[in-house]
């Protein structure tokens, strides 16, 4: 991997995803994946114990904009029903291998 590069964006086929973020922790690099994280719940559990051991971020890109609950709180903020809805980002248990890994950043459903 080139020097200089801080990050990777993972969009490859899924069965390449493991590997390729695996090496991309192991050269300090932060790892944004797209969904889903890997084939295997072990190899989900591995880059994340990795991602912390090396105090790297590990991120999975999931898009929920076409999905029906996010359309009602949109509709909902644009009528003034709701001001600001926040879901607190996590990995998912099937992702995780049923391990919950919450995290302190929220994320902004616009309107």
């Amino acid at each position: 991997m080139k020097p200089g590069i801080e990050a990777v964006y993972i969009a490859s086929h899924n069965f390449l995803h493991y590997e390729q973020a695996r090496q991309s922790l192991l050269q300090d690099k932060l790892v944004l994946l797209e969904k889903h994280m890997t084939l295997h719940n072990e190899h989900a559990v591995e880059l994340v114990r990795l991602a912390a051991e090396k105090e790297m971020s590990l991120e999975v890109s999931f898009h929920l904009r076409f999905r029906t609950a996010v359309e009602l709180v949109r509709k909902m903020i644009h009528h003034g029903r709701l001001m600001c809805a926040r879901r607190p980002e996590y990995l998912s248990a099937e992702d995780a291998g049923g391990l919950h890994f919450p995290s302190e950043r929220l994320m902004t459903v616009e309107a």
